[in-house]
């Protein structure tokens, strides 16, 4: 791709027209941008500007998230400590791009890869089609992208035609390159090759942009935010999420790049087999065309698919296209290979009950990415054992065998709480002393990881009230209000990020400097999979106004962690709902997602008749934010608040206690919640 022009072509001519023009040109067709677009936008290239985007977005994460540190598959193992730092450095290159590219030129020689010469060129199509739908969700140089928080409800009708035609070039130059993409991997979906799998992976991550009957079946939509008694519509609001969610339909590009990263990892492995039995014939000296770094890549592009396939089908309650025993670490003894369940120790080269990772920030550069990287299997394991419980769920599982998994994702929760997530809540609160690269690694995984700790959460308490597991452990997780408590502790960080990532006032310093421009303003922007945060902040958003409503309307409020305003405070919601608001920038769903909770949010404002300061220490200014206080939120957490206080008796630690217990010191409370399905439990609350 190193011959790729430094523009689409006709771009150029494009703007120099539209400089040279009086902007309330009458003359001009509405219709004049499609048409531009058609006849000055050569598809088999990709422009430098859209390149770059694809750089300072895909590269920069998968050098975090996709590393030989990480890898659990042999073929990966080869450790370049002057790659590994180069790559994590201010200046990075197109890493996996140009490596899948000769992956698939040395298999295709190989023959472990077949294809003919027209497949290859569409299999090149294909991949490049895929990065310009992924690059142009950032292609907003019109009136959206300069749009700021909090905007007017309706758009002004006095647009002046400039506008209208620079916003019709953007969406146009997004529908028609995704439509490219799709069209492209529809032709090339019989082909097993690296290239196409892929695309089909980079494709996946992007999301659609919408066309007019996707806006026209939410036009006019104001469905009730609050029920007749006054209370938050909890339910309407998720069920408008779910359906802007919905509009994207289910994950088919990453289930079938899965499955073929999963067939060409098989093939590899096969052919390695029957090389190593075939000493000197043709089979050996075929294989010997790969080079070491394609066996890397081999292994690198497989972790990439599983990871990926994990994150999707956990979020989409879909079983995972690939199952434990076709996926598990590679130093998992042969007579344990057969095991349904991965060896977390294995992928996090740690043991959960005596974990040795336990960075602090601040510390080197480099130690702090490579701590940052070392968290990525850490939250991918947390998915897989929320896909575990949902298997258990859909196979009608009860009793012992939901305990053991609780206990075992319960285990990993809190050995994430005393390693990782002690050094991403240092990284927080000193945010913008922290380097640009790993401020953004560390959000991402750190959003991630709490969409992953809100879900268990609601399995948790589905299995509870549906009496599932075993009696005694249930009684055991609502004495200690287990529910409630992992999600004040997700939700408060979830906005507490949310309030640091988005972008700042005109004229200051971006976050991320040296990136592109449509990316640099906001750590949030530069985020390439972003339904896992539309998810993350929309939940988070309502689990905020709805503990904020049962306040104003009850009184219910319990906080810990000093003098600090609750987190559910509705500056918190808002700052939730700006993240959105900024996502949609690139994301038709964001925005919609943004709007719908920006409702919901006017509506509790709207009935808010001036209770008492939230917290006890004001109402919806922006004092609290960093701060530490909670709110209870759970079913079993909000009855007790009706009747008693006695949950609030579950095992708490401050200062000086903290260190004996085994957790991070800082102020607030330190909850250490033994024998809960099993398993201990470490939450900052």
């Amino acid at each position: 791709m190193s011959d790729l022009p430094a523009e689409i072509p006709g771009e150029r001519a494009y703007k120099r027209r539209r400089r040279n023009r009086r902007p309330s040109s009458p003359s001009l067709s509405p219709f004049c941008a499609s048409n531009a677009l058609v006849s000055r936008t050569n598809s088999g290239f990709i422009s430098t500007n859209l390149l770059q985007i694809y750089h300072d977005v895909l590269e920069h994460s998968l050098s975090c998230w996709l590393t030989e540190v990480t890898c659990p598959y042999k073929d990966a193992r080869g450790r370049d400590e002057g790659r590994r730092l180069a790559e994590w450095g201010p200046s990075w290159s197109n890493r996996i791009f140009h490596r899948t590219v000769k992956l698939d030129r040395a298999a295709q020689t190989a023959g472990l890869v077949r294809m003919t010469a027209l497949e290859g060129r569409s299999a090149d199509r294909a991949l490049h089609f895929a990065i310009m739908a992924f690059a142009t969700q950032w292609a907003q140089g019109s009136r959206r992208q300069g749009e700021t928080y909090p905007v007017p409800r309706f758009a002004s009708p006095d647009e002046t035609f400039d506008e209208l035609v620079e916003e019709s070039f953007d969406r146009d130059l997004q529908r028609y390159f995704w439509n490219q993409a799709k069209k492209a991997l529809q032709e090339t979906e019989h082909i097993e090759c690296y290239r196409v799998a892929a695309a089909e992976m980079v494709l996946g991550l992007a999301q659609r942009p919408w066309a007019q009957d996707d806006v026209d079946d939410f036009l006019g939509e104001r469905e009730r935010a609050r029920t007749p008694d006054g209370a938050f519509e909890t339910g309407s609001i998720m069920s408008r999420i779910a359906r802007a969610i919905s509009r994207d339909g289910p994950p088919v590009y990453i289930e079938r790049a899965t499955r073929k990263m999963h067939i060409l990892k098989s093939r590899f492995i096969s052919a390695s087999q029957k090389a190593a039995k075939a000493q000197g014939r043709a089979t050996t000296q075929a294989l010997h065309i790969m080079t070491p770094e394609n066996e890397t890549t081999v292994g690198l592009l497989y972790w990439l698919a599983v990871m990926f396939d994990t994150l999707s089908s956990s979020m989409d309650e879909r079983p995972v296209t690939v199952t434990d025993q076709d996926c598990q670490h590679d130093d998992l003894p042969p007579s344990e290979a057969e095991n349904d369940r991965w060896h977390v120790d294995l992928f996090i080269k740690d043991t959960l009950e005596a974990p040795s990772q336990r960075l602090r920030w601040p510390c080197s550069y480099e130690d702090a990415a490579e701590a940052v990287t070392r968290s990525g299997p850490v939250k991918v394991l947390l998915y897989r054992h929320v896909s575990y419980l949902q298997s258990l769920l859909r196979r009608g599982q009860t009793g012992a065998r939901i305990e053991e998994t609780l206990a075992a994702t319960t285990s990993l929760y809190r050995y994430w709480n005393v390693t990782h997530g002690a050094f991403f809540r240092d990284l927080l609160r000193d945010f913008d002393a922290v380097p640009g690269r790993i401020r953004s690694w560390f959000f991402c995984i750190s959003a991630h990881w709490h969409l992953a700790v809100l879900m268990f959460a609601d399995l948790v308490e589905q299995i509870d009230d549906e009496g599932l597991g075993l009696p005694s452990a249930g009684r055991r997780r609502a004495a200690a209000r287990m529910v409630a408590a992992m999600r004040e502790t997700s939700v408060r960080e979830l906005a507490e990020l949310a309030g640091v990532a988005t972008p700042r006032a005109a004229g200051t310093e971006p976050h991320l400097p040296g990136f592109h421009h449509a990316v640099n303003e906001g750590t949030v922007l530069a985020e390439p999979w972003t339904i896992i945060l539309i998810r993350a902040f929309s939940r988070a958003a309502v689990l905020i106004m709805e503990e904020a409503d049962s306040y104003r309307r009850y009184g219910l409020v319990r906080t810990w962690g000093g003098p600090h305003e609750g987190w559910n405070s509705l500056e918190r919601a808002d700052d939730c709902i700006r993240t959105l608001f900024y996502l949609g920038k690139k994301s038709d769903m964001a925005r919609r997602v943004a709007d719908i909770l920006s409702d919901a949010l006017a509506s509790l404002r709207l009935a808010d008749d001036g209770p008492p300061p939230l917290g006890g220490h004001g109402g919806d200014g922006a004092a609290g934010r960093g701060g530490g206080g909670s709110t209870s939120l759970g079913s079993e957490g909000t009855s007790a608040a009706v009747g008693s206080s006695s949950t609030e008796s579950s095992t708490a630690a401050t200062g000086s206690d903290i260190a004996s217990a085994g957790g991070w010191a800082e102020t607030g409370t330190y909850w250490n919640v033994s024998s809960i399905g099993g398993a201990g439990l470490a939450i900052c609350g």
